[in-house]
């Protein structure tokens, strides 16, 4: 599985979960590895 593909997996994992919020899903890589991952949260959960 390439990148953008798990970066839309976990962005799954959000839907329905997150309105009126975007699922966004993400995936963080340097140097061909990973390094970091996540998607949106539900409202009122922690953030950026």
């Amino acid at each position: 599985m390439d990148y953008m593909e798990q970066a839309l997996s976990m962005a799954k994992l959000a839907l329905g979960e997150v309105s009126p919020n975007p699922a966004v899903g993400a995936v963080i890589v340097k140097d061909n590895e990973i390094i970091g991952k996540g998607y949106t949260q539900p409202p009122g959960s922690g953030h950026a």
